[in-house]
């Protein structure tokens, strides 16, 4: 309302599937009930043509700032889409093809014949929970859990890998290294070898160790103070 007058807009009138129950407003906010609505240009689409669909895909379109009449997943200002059968990453351009996976990558690929999906797309987006915030998949193979005291966990069976499905150099794990660093230092401080002489006194720089040994390692300056990690994968 401005003052006592409803705002109205320009709102595109949707184009609609015969089983489609459709509620908007006149500020281009909806939304509809009724089957999964690929993209009008894509290969699926042309498998679901409106007005016909695919049995099983029954699906709710929450859409605010729709562009057109038909749906699109790239412009239209925010949207949550809860399908039971659709092609999520292709529908809303998340595939190799879009250049968002590498071509190595092969562990998100997405089923061709469509599965069940909730994206939700927007400029921005906000999760708030007043306590824990956990991310996991069925079998609790991997999750992902943000606590109400600031800890935030990953949990997973398998591999954290970072960068692409590709990674494989390991992550140093920060208390043995500084336990390792300590005895080579140690070690370094103490190293004497043979000459002509006889032994030979401990290294003129012996200082320089000393002084590596005080900080970065045993002051534990090298090493974060908030992020761990251990050698297995947690799982039990």
């Amino acid at each position: 309302m401005a003052g006592n007058r409803a705002v109205e807009e320009i709102v595109p009138k949707l184009r609609k599937n015969v089983v489609d129950v459709v509620i908007e407003n006149k500020n281009n906010a909806g939304f509809s009930v009724g089957l999964d609505r690929p993209p009008q240009d894509s290969e699926y689409q042309q498998d679901a043509p409106l007005n016909n669909g695919i049995a099983g895909t029954g699906t709710v379109d929450i859409t605010t700032g729709r562009k057109s009449r038909d749906p699109n997943y790239d412009v239209d200002k925010s949207r949550i889409y809860v399908s039971s059968k659709t092609r999520g990453d292709t529908n809303f351009g998340l595939t190799k093809e879009d250049g968002f996976l590498e071509e190595t990558d092969t562990a998100i690929e997405e089923n061709e014949e469509g599965q069940a999906y909730i994206i939700a797309k927007s400029d921005s987006i906000r999760i708030i929970a007043r306590e824990d915030v956990r991310i996991q998949n069925q079998n609790n193979d991997a999750s992902i859990t943000m606590k109400s005291n600031g800890d935030v966990i990953i949990h997973t069976s398998g591999n954290v890998k970072i960068g692409s499905e590709q990674a494989e150099d390991a992550l140093v794990l920060g208390n043995q290294f500084l336990s390792f660093a300590s005895e080579l230092l140690d070690a370094l401080k103490k190293h004497k070898h043979p000459t002509s002489h006889g032994p030979s006194g401990v290294a003129f720089n012996i200082s320089d160790f000393i002084s590596l040994q005080s900080s970065p390692i045993n002051d534990k300056a090298i090493v974060s103070d908030f992020v761990y990690t251990q050698k297995e994968n947690g799982a039990e």
